[in-house]
């Protein structure tokens, strides 16, 4: 499927659709050395960075992302504690590890620990940020990602949290094997959300494979992880860009098993019901800006109006009041 890439300077590339897998995956990929730098540099670059002579310098909380990654929270937390009236074991306790995989500032994890007094574990490829993570919200650990399918820590964790990371992984498998190897307790947890590869546009270069609901379901199961609860949704509700739907994400929890996960029933994603689901959701994005530039278009008559109304109304104001005064002065004279 030809894809406009939404930055063609980093990376230009098609999409691939796999129909038994439902996952669609983009070729070629991006070198790894391009993509590190962006990911330092431009990847969370803000419009309030400030330009020196020999550097640049930016605020250190990503406006208005932060506040984005911290209601993301949410949506993990609904999804655990209603999974936990069936299974309580699986609510964090204070001793209990969260590592967060792509953590940034740590708003994720900050949440996490004022909800349930957890021990967290910040990781990410931008250093600042997780320093920032630790040094400002006190996240216990933070250790820069060196490479993500060999990375391990000091403590076993009870969860491991992907939130908008597992799409940019190349080898989602092999990383799945880590986790359950070398990252997770014996019957630890993965919580993932991701976009919706049905609902979500596929310009991002950085995102190398796409999943639909049952896509993700079937890697879990074959990486050995038991779906607990699945959820697709458009939370949080940011204004940020026109394609925001109520559709876009897929959140998930999963729980390393002991034995072979049984692969979810139920076809892959074909490319009909690919593009007769993005023409919908495009549709509806186009007719919501069309109806908020419409408004603003509207606001905007109105105060055109209103000023040429008080304009004329000032103009005739002033008249009056002038033809008042200078009658005045004459029988004053």
């Amino acid at each position: 499927m030809p894809t406009v890439s939404s930055n063609p300077g980093l990376h230009r590339y098609d999409t691939h659709l796999c129909e038994s897998c439902g996952i669609a995956f983009i070729d070629p990929q991006i070198e790894e050395a391009a993509l590190k730098a962006h990911y330092n540099t431009a990847y969370r670059r803000s419009s309030y960075a400030v330009q020196l002579h020999d550097r640049e310098i930016d605020v250190p909380i990503s406006i208005p992302l932060s506040g984005v990654s911290f209601k993301r929270f949410q949506t993990f937390y609904d999804l655990v504690t209603s999974y936990a009236k069936a299974r309580p074991e699986i609510l964090p306790q204070s001793t209990d590890w969260i590592v967060d995989f792509g953590a940034y500032q740590g708003m994720f994890l900050y949440a996490a620990r004022k909800a349930w007094n957890c021990q967290t574990i910040a990781t990410d490829y931008n250093v600042e940020g997780i320093a920032f993570a630790k040094a400002a919200l006190g996240i216990d650990e933070a250790k820069p990602t060196v490479d993500i399918y060999s990375d391990s820590f000091a403590h076993k964790t009870k969860y491991a949290v992907l939130v908008h990371v597992f799409e940019h992984l190349r080898e989602p498998l092999r990383f799945l094997e880590h986790l359950k190897s070398n990252v997770l307790e014996p019957d630890g947890l993965v919580y993932l959300e991701i976009p919706n590869l049905l609902a979500s546009p596929l310009s991002d270069p950085t995102h190398f494979i796409m999943y639909s609901p049952n896509g993700l379901k079937k890697i879990m199961a074959r990486a050995g992880f038991a779906t607990l609860a699945l959820e697709v949704h458009g939370k949080p509700a940011t204004g940020l860009g026109v394609w925001e739907n109520d559709r876009m994400n897929v959140s998930g929890l999963f729980q390393a098993s002991r034995e072979p996960a049984a692969l979810p029933g139920g076809g892959g994603t074909t490319y009909e019901e690919l593009r007769r689901s993005h023409r919908r959701i495009a549709l509806a994005s186009v007719t919501r800006y069309f109806g908020t530039t419409a408004r603003s278009v509207g606001r905007l008559f109105y105060y055109l109006s209103f000023v040429v109304v008080l304009e004329n109304f000032s103009g005739a104001l002033s008249r009056r009041l002038k033809d008042r005064l200078s009658r005045l002065i004459r029988r004053v004279g």
